[in-house]
């Protein structure tokens, strides 16, 4: 199979994967853990899992100061931000509205690589981009008044802060291994998340039991599995 198509695959395996958080965040929330703890856990559980992974594998890890600096900057700045941005618009509108709105970033991706990495827009790319602005103004333009509007502004915002994380990544996976970059990430945001948490005195576990359930399948269907596939994709494509 050609080297495109497989990267293809990991990448519609990735958008399936981040597809179901909506749906396991709005059974957590249900269970009474809030934003930051359901984060924490989340990374934390992805983190420990990684590098774990590139324990047993032996995988080398060969990460320079000027590397290390990108993966804190994807992991403890951009994914931190899309990913309370991201859980944040689900608290206001429906998990398939929030998840739409998030994957408009492809548009915005495909703007910030013209002007950044001199990525030359062809027609079909365009053209799928004036589709997708369409689509978006529809959904949003039938939404108001009936939704949030700080709900959609939060998934926007999430997407925005998605799409300088895909071009910032592209720099670094080309360099690192998929699950070393992966282990970084989320070590670095799985940090961030525990000082937001220290600061703002927002961590706790006094939530139903069965919410680990909804937390787990956060951690291992929507970001250990969707975060190791996209990287491996985009290494591809």
């Amino acid at each position: 199979m050609k080297r495109s198509y497989v990267g293809a695959i990991l990448v519609l395996l990735s958008a399936i994967g981040f597809g179901l958080m909506p749906i396991f965040a709005k059974f957590a929330y249900k269970g009474g853990v809030d934003t930051t703890t359901l984060l924490l856990i989340r990374f934390s559980v992805a983190a420990v899992f990684y590098f774990c992974y590139v324990l047993v594998r032996s995988v080398k890890i060969r990460v320079n100061l000027k590397q290390l600096v990108m993966l804190f900057a994807l992991g403890g700045v951009c994914y931190t931000g899309q990913s309370f941005l991201y859980f944040s618009a689900v608290k206001y509108i429906p998990g398939s509205l929030a998840t739409l709105l998030l994957f408009f970033s492809p548009v915005i991706i495909a703007v910030i690589a013209f002007f950044v990495e001199k990525e030359r827009i062809s027609i079909k790319i365009a053209s799928a981009m004036a589709v997708s602005f369409v689509g978006l103004v529809i959904v949003c333009n039938d939404s108001f008044g009936r939704v949030s509007v700080t709900g959609i502004l939060f998934a926007l915002g999430a997407a925005l802060v998605y799409s300088f994380y895909v071009v910032l990544s592209n720099r670094v996976v080309k360099e690192l291994p998929a699950v070393v970059s992966s282990g970084f990430i989320t070590l670095f945001t799985a940090l961030s998340f525990l000082a937001i948490g220290l600061a703002g005195n927002s961590i706790s576990l006094d939530f139903k039991p069965e919410t680990w359930l909804h937390i787990m399948g956060i951690a291992v269907i929507s970001t250990i599995l969707p975060v190791v596939t996209f990287l491996a994709g985009l290494e591809r494509l």
